[in-house]
């Protein structure tokens, strides 16, 4: 890895540990378009993408009908 690499989403970039005195691995990012820092949700809305993405029909009931039988499997399972 190299500084301003280009990475795509769930690529690897960095494995973290601690030294004893940190508070848990974390990584820090950021989002820089056309040479100024931007906000990630931002950017992702203008490519279509992130929170503000709509529905489409039917997505919820089929989202909670898939989230309802996983519940079911994991209840019987316990």
């Amino acid at each position: 890895m190299a500084p301003g690499a280009a990475v795509r989403q769930g690529e690897i970039v960095a494995r973290s540990g601690q030294t004893g005195v940190g508070t848990g691995p974390h990584l820090h990012y950021e989002v820089i378009v056309d040479d100024a820092h931007t906000d990630p949700l931002t950017a992702l809305a203008s490519l279509g993408e992130g929170p503000s993405q709509q529905l489409e029909p039917g997505d919820l009931e089929r989202f909670r009908a898939a989230r309802d039988r996983i519940d079911g499997l994991r209840s019987s399972a316990l």
